[in-house]
């Protein structure tokens, strides 16, 4: 086996294992003949794909077609590519922000339910478009690529970047109130819930997977299934961090909130029994890995 990863110093892609490690400096994924040529040259026998054009909610929000049609191009010049150059196992990370707006449990089954969400709808769409992508070569014969749909990630790495995740937007926040003795206001009443996987985990189970080379017909979905508010998470970092003001939700009345859980059955299914980190521990982990970080690594 030799693995090649594109998107290498990203924030998944700098969790995963690979023989060949690729970044956005060594190749212009959007120029499928350099694609090409660059799978000529190191003949991979697997690909994973981790690369993708991903921004702040502001600046997704201001270039929808920027951010569809850039990911359109690297997801489909990597697959053509490969097919070409006769990879037997790729695997295109995607997101589940490609599945639609629905107020029930998320599954891979809702992938064909309904349009994605107008909210960042040109990366949305670019994440459910990866998975047709994947699904067109698989009828055509090549069983062995795959589609693999990431939720809410969480960790620390060199891309932990502020209003990148909401894990790490509300640690950097906190040690910025912190800093200046002050309480720390957070829009919406803290309700919201979502499922936060660890990076660890995430690089554990697609390390599986790949390894396992079944054939996944179907997206998969990889997520931890438990739902966490963003006041729980709010108040696991305030413990971690040591933090003694208050936290003030500013939309204390409101009564509208959501929550999203994911249905990770066909995971399980796929890699067996495994425990996710536990969310507290994994907080402890990441807000010791910022506050341990240089001053000016602290983005």
């Amino acid at each position: 086996m030799k693995r090649l990863l594109f998107g290498a110093d990203g924030f998944i892609g700098s969790s995963l294992h690979a023989d060949v490690r690729v970044s956005r400096r060594d190749l212009d994924l959007t120029d499928y003949q350099a694609v090409q040529a660059f799978l000529t040259r190191h003949k991979p026998t697997h690909i994973i794909s981790a690369a993708s054009k991903h921004g702040s909610f502001k600046e997704m929000q201001s270039g929808h077609h920027k951010f569809l049609r850039e990911n359109f191009l690297i997801d489909s010049n990597i697959l053509e590519a490969a097919s070409k150059c006769q990879v037997s196992n790729v695997s295109i990370i995607s997101s589940i922000s490609g599945l639609p707006e629905s107020d029930k449990q998320s599954s891979e089954k809702m992938i064909s339910m309904g349009p994605v969400a107008d909210s960042n709808f040109g990366y949305n769409f670019s994440k459910y478009a990866a998975a047709q992508l994947v699904k067109s070569y698989q009828m055509d014969g090549f069983e062995n690529f795959n589609c693999l749909l990431l939720g809410n990630v969480y960790g620390y790495n060199a891309k932990f970047i502020h209003n990148t995740n909401v894990v790490a937007t509300l640690i950097k926040r906190m040690h910025e109130a912190m800093q200046l003795n002050e309480d720390l206001e957070l829009y919406g009443n803290g309700l919201d819930a979502r499922c936060f996987t660890h990076l660890v985990d995430i690089g554990n189970l697609i390390e599986k997977i790949v390894k396992s080379e079944n054939k996944l017909l179907q997206p998969i979905i990889i997520s931890e299934s438990k739902a966490h508010t963003v006041r729980e998470l709010a108040e696991s970092i305030s413990v971690s961090m040591n933090f003694k003001n208050r936290i003030k939700f500013l939309g204390i009345d409101q009564t509208s909130y959501t929550v999203k859980k994911i249905i990770n059955t066909q995971l399980m299914e796929v890699v067996g029994a495994y425990k996710f980190i536990d969310l507290s521990e994994g907080i402890d982990q990441t807000v010791k890995c910022y506050l341990d970080a240089p001053d000016g690594k602290k983005l």
